[in-house]
C-alpha cells in the first residue's frame, strides 16, 4: 500500500514554493499573535512609568508599532489567500490526473472487485482531503508550534516558572493526546471504510433500479440500505465517543494549567515581582496559547478523520500493481495480422486456465471461438489484448512478442466489439471517433453508413451532436451495437475481436447487422466468440475450448461431422430451435 506520508510528499513536491509560502505565513501568524501582546505590555508599562512629552513620544511609537503589526497581519492573510488560490486547485488537478493515470492501467479484475461509485468516492476523498490536511497542518500545527516557541521566549524574560509549567502541561497534553490518537487510529479508518460501503451500495442500487422496480423489491432494498447505514453509524459513534473522551482530557488539562498560571500571576502582582504590563502580557499569552491548542484539539479530530479516509482510499487505489509494461524494444508493426500462442501458461490465481497452450491464427483468417462457460474463450482474447499478464510462454503478433511492445501500440492494432456495448455520455460523433480521434466528419459519417446507423443518427434532434446518455441508454441495444461497429470500421485496425456481439439480440436484428459485420471484417484477422453457433458457419476456422484447452479445431463442416463438444452443442441448439 502507498505510504500516507510518501503520497503527501509526492503530490506536494511539484508545488514546493507554495507549500513553503504557507509554512512561512504560519510562522508570521505566530509572530504576530505574540508581538501584539508584547506591544500592549510596553504601552501599559510606559503609561505607568513615563510622563510629560516623553510619554506621548513613546506612545506614538508604540501605537505605530501596534498598527504595523496589524497591517502585517492583514498582509499575511492576503498572501495566504493568494497562495491557496495558486496552490490547491493546481494540486487537485495534479492528484486527479496522477490517480486516473494509475487506475486506467489496472487489470480488469480490479474493476470487477470494486464498485464504480466507491472508487469515485475514494478518488474524491484523496483529491479533497490531501489539500485539507496540508491546510490544517499549516494553519494549526505549524502556527501552534511557533506560537509556543515565541511564548516561551517571552516567558523566560518574565518568570521561568511559567515556562516550566507550560512545558509540563505540553508533555501531558501532547503525550496524552497522541497516545489516545495512535491507540485508536483504526476508528477513523473503519469509519471511512463503512461510509464508503454505504456509498458503493447506493450507487449499485441506482445502477440496478430497473430490476428493483420490476421485482418490486423497494422495501427489501431499503432494509439493506438501512442495515449498511446502521453499521456505518455504529462505527461513527465509536469514533465520536473516543473524541468525546479526548476533548474531556484536554479540557481538564487546560483548566489545571490555567489555574496554576492565574495563581502565580496574582502572587507576582501582589509581590510586585511582575509589572502590570508583564501581568497583561502573560495573561494574554496564556489565553492565546490555550486558545491555539484548544483550536488544535478540535482540528485534530478533523485531521484524524480525513487522514483515516485518505489512508483507506489510498489502500484501495494502491492495492494492486499496474499491468507490467517494460520499456518497448520496438513499436508493434502489424502488416499481416498473424497471432501465435506459444506454450502459454495463465492462471487467475485459483488454478491454471491455460497449461502450455499453443495455437496459430493465420493472417486474414476469420476464426470462431466456442465452448462451455468457463472454458477459456474470453480469457483467450483478453490475453491477446494484454488485459492480464501471462505467467509463461509467449504471445506473438506478426512474430513480435506482445510483452515487449507498448500497450498503446498493441491496442491500436486491435479493434474490439464487446458483448455489452456501452457508450460514453458524449456526442454520438465523439463515440464513433473514439478509436481514431483525428478523422474528419465525413469519415465519421461514412463509417456510420457502412454500419447502417447513419439515417438513425441524422433523425436525432441534434444529429451527430446528440449526447448518448449514461452508458448510451438513449439508444437500443442494436443501435449501440451499430455505433460500436462504426467505431471499429473507422479505426480500421488489422485485427478485429468480437465477443458474442449478437448474444442479446433477436433474430431480426441479428440478420440486419449481418451486412454491417461483413463490412467491418473485410481484410482483417477476425476472432469472434459466439454462443449461437450458426453465426460461425461462414468462419474459416473454429476453435472449441473446454477446461482451458482447445479440444477441437477446424471449419464448421468438418466439426459437425466429428464426435465431440462442437456437435453436441450444435445438436442442442438445433433441437431448441425446432421446439421454438
Amino acid at each position: 500500500m502507498k505510504s500516507f506520508f510518501s503520497f503527501i510528499i509526492s503530490v506536494t513536491r511539484p508545488f514546493w514554493k507554495y507549500a513553503t509560502g504557507l509554512w512561512l505565513v504560519s510562522v508570521g501568524w505566530a509572530l504576530v499573535v505574540t508581538l501584539q501582546p508584547y506591544v500592549v505590555k510596553q504601552v501599559i508599562d510606559t503609561v505607568m512609568s513615563a510622563s510629560g512629552p516623553q510619554l506621548y513620544t513613546k506612545l506614538l511609537w508604540l501605537l505605530a508599532a501596534y498598527l504595523g503589526v496589524g497591517l502585517g497581519f492583514i498582509s499575511l492573510n492576503f498572501y495566504y489567500d493568494f497562495l491557496i488560490v495558486r496552490f490547491f486547485p493546481a494540486q487537485k488537478e495534479f492528484i486527479t490526473v496522477k490517480l486516473m493515470r494509475r487506475l486506467m492501467r489496472y487489470p480488469v479484475s480490479f474493476y470487477q472487485k470494486h464498485f464504480a461509485g466507491s472508487l469515485t468516492g475514494k478518488i474524491n476523498d484523496v483529491v479533497s482531503h490531501t489539500s485539507n490536511l496540508i491546510e490544517i497542518f499549516a494553519d494549526n500545527f505549524t502556527t501552534c508550534f511557533f506560537t509556543l516557541i515565541f511564548v516561551i521566549i517571552n516567558m523566560v524574560y518574565i518568570d521561568v516558572r511559567f515556562v516550566w509549567a507550560l512545558l509540563v502541561w505540553l508533555v501531558i497534553f501532547l503525550g496524552g493526546s497522541l497516545w489516545m490518537l495512535f491507540s485508536h487510529s483504526d476508528l477513523s479508518y473503519y469509519s471511512a471504510e463503512a461510509r464508503s460501503k454505504v456509498l458503493g451500495h447506493i450507487v449499485d442500487l441506482f445502477a440496478n433500479m430497473s430490476s428493483v422496480r420490476l421485482f418490486f423489491r423497494h422495501n427489501h432494498e431499503l432494509r439493506l440500505v438501512q442495515q449498511i447505514a446502521h453499521k456505518a453509524s455504529l462505527k461513527e459513534r465509536a469514533r465520536d465517543r473516543f473524541f468525546l473522551k479526548l476533548h474531556l482530557f484536554q479540557g481538564i488539562s487546560f483548566s489545571l494549567f490555567e489555574l496554576s498560571c492565574f495563581y502565580w500571576l496574582l502572587s507576582g502582582l501582589s509581590n510586585k515581582t511582575i509589572s502590570p504590563g508583564s501581568f497583561v502580557l502573560l495573561l494574554t499569552l496564556n489565553l492565546q496559547i490555550l486558545n491555539q491548542f484548544w483550536s488544535l484539539g478540535t482540528e485534530i479530530r478533523d485531521f484524524w478523520e480525513k487522514m483515516g479516509a485518505l489512508q483507506q482510499a489510498l489502500g484501495t487505489i494502491y492495492s494492486v500493481e499496474q499491468i507490467k509494461e517494460t520499456r518497448p524494444e520496438s513499436e508493434l508493426v502489424v502488416t499481416k495480422g498473424r497471432i501465435d500462442f506459444k506454450d502459454v501458461y495463465f492462471s487467475y490465481g485459483e488454478g491454471p486456465i491455460f497449461k502450455g497452450q499453443s495455437v496459430s491464427i493465420l493472417p486474414g483468417q476469420r476464426l470462431g471461438v466456442v465452448g462451455l462457460s468457463g472454458g477459456g474463450k474470453t480469457t483467450f482474447v483478453n490475453l491477446i489484448l494484454k488485459l492480464y499478464d501471462i505467467q509463461g510462454g509467449k504471445i506473438l503478433i506478426d512474430g513480435q512478442d506482445i510483452a515487449t511492445v507498448s500497450l498503446e501500440g498493441l491496442r491500436q492494432a486491435i479493434s474490439v466489439i464487446p458483448q455489452e456495448c456501452i457508450l460514453f455520455n458524449r456526442s454520438v460523433e465523439d463515440n464513433i471517433r473514439y478509436g481514431k480521434p483525428d478523422v474528419t466528419e465525413e469519415e465519421v459519417r461514412e463509417a456510420a453508413r457502412k454500419a447502417q446507423i447513419h439515417t438513425t443518427i441524422e433523425n436525432l434532434p441534434n444529429g451527430y451532436h446528440t449526447l448518448a446518455g449514461e452508458r448510451g441508454m438513449k439508444f437500443s441495444g442494436g443501435q449501440r451495437q451499430r455505433i460500436t461497429i462504426a467505431r471499429a470500421i473507422l479505426k480500421d485496425a488489422p485485427i478485429l475481436i468480437m465477443d458474442e456481439p449478437t448474444s442479446s439480440m433477436d433474430g431480426v436484428t441479428e440478420e440486419e447487422l449481418g451486412k454491417a459485420f461483413a463490412q467491418v471484417m473485410k481484410g482483417k484477422t477476425v476472432i469472434m466468440i459466439a454462443h449461437r453457433l450458426h453465426t460461425l458457419m461462414e468462419m474459416d476456422r473454429i476453435l472449441v475450448f473446454g477446461e482451458g484447452k482447445i479440444v477441437q479445431d477446424g471449419p464448421h463442416e468438418q466439426l459437425i461431422q466429428q464426435e465431440g463438444l462442437y456437435r453436441k452443442l450444435w445438436n442442442l441448439q438445433m433441437a431448441d430451435t425446432k421446439k421454438k
